[in-house]
């Protein structure tokens, strides 16, 4: 099973250490959600990341799932900062391992 590695970048000026470690658990745990297995959040993880990159071609399945992907990251970032005013570059940053 993959370990989700998450870190909270450029977090929201009056979010202390203890809230961005808070905020990382939560966005781990919703995006986690947000798939019906491992195995379908790695494929739209790997999507997704291709889509990024941009090199590549995607299939309409690939489409797809790198669009659930962003959707569940999207999702999971508005959930976990809660009330929190994110700056334009904060973000939270994924690695499955």
């Amino acid at each position: 099973m993959s370990a989700i590695n998450v870190t909270l970048r450029d977090a929201p000026t009056k979010m202390s250490s203890e809230g961005v470690a808070a905020a990382e658990q939560k966005f781990s745990t919703i995006l986690a959600k947000q798939f019906s297995s491992q195995e379908s959040m790695s494929k739209a993880y790997k999507a997704y990341q291709t889509a990024q990159d941009g090199d590549v071609p995607l299939s309409t399945q690939a489409q797809s799932q790198a669009m659930a992907f962003h959707n569940a990251v999207t999702k999971a970032t508005q959930l976990a900062l809660g009330g929190y005013r994110p700056t334009e570059d904060t973000r939270f940053d994924v690695r499955l391992n």
